[in-house]
């Protein structure tokens, strides 16, 4: 949600890489250098879902898909779609119950900007100053100049999404046959984890909580603990 493929680039990529896996990151239509820009608040989850069917089409094989907040949202989708993927993980997910308890922590957080996010249908707010950044995405120990990167590499994000993860396309979750690691961050303060615990409960996910960790746990002070935890599941998985 109003990150692009840059997000893993950046320190997961060549993590993963240096371990055999070959990556392939994407970008939502309306994001970064994909076109839809001029329809993207009105764009919604399962036009997301649509895209990334699109690149699973194009690949040899079925990936082991990694989806973070709204991402991992969309990944619960192509699940309980039926996609054939390897398997799945969940980063910092939003739950299948939606924002829930997450949404009113960030009314109380920025009350202000949830007013404007509201009265000018758009997520800008949330993302138009390196300190409501850091504020909600980033632990106070990350570098300033990775938290300035990322403001910088951030934009709006479609808020026909939003409202489909508060309530227009929520889902009920159910056990699936592909293996499913779902991560948590202990100092997220966008995603209830709570939540998210019952919705791995659900999908019959195994479930890892990292309580040093905030909401970007790929560009967060101890990102590598979260890579080492998805490396150490898929080697014993097999993958």
């Amino acid at each position: 949600m109003a990150h692009g493929a840059w997000c893993w680039e950046w320190l997961w990529v060549p993590w993963l890489q240096k371990k055999g896996y070959p990556c392939v990151t994407m970008n939502l239509r309306g994001h970064s250098e994909s076109e839809g820009w001029e329809h993207l608040r009105f764009t919604s989850i399962a036009d997301y879902v649509r895209d990334v069917k699109y690149v699973i089409s194009q690949l040899k094989e079925p990936p082991v898909i990694v989806g973070h907040s709204m991402g991992g949202f969309i990944v619960q989708k192509l699940l309980l779609a039926g996609t054939q993927l390897r398997a799945a993980i969940l980063i910092a997910s939003v739950p299948a119950t939606g924002f829930g308890k997450g949404l009113w922590r960030l009314l109380r957080l920025a009350p202000l900007r949830f007013l404007r996010a509201l009265l000018t249908l758009s997520t800008t707010p949330f993302s138009e100053s390196p300190e409501i950044v850091r504020k909600l995405c980033f632990s106070p120990d990350v570098p300033r100049e990775r938290v300035h990167s990322a403001f910088m590499c951030m934009q709006p994000e479609s808020f026909r999404a939003f409202l489909d993860m508060l309530f227009l396309d929520l889902h009920k979750p159910r056990r699936v046959s592909v293996p499913i690691l779902c991560m948590a961050a202990g100092r997220d303060l966008i995603v209830e984890n709570k939540a998210l615990e019952k919705t791995a409960r659900a999908f019959g996910s195994d479930y890892v909580l990292l309580p040093e960790l905030a909401h970007n746990m790929m560009l967060d002070t101890h990102w590598e603990k979260a890579c080492e935890k998805l490396h150490a599941w898929l080697q014993a998985k097999g993958l």
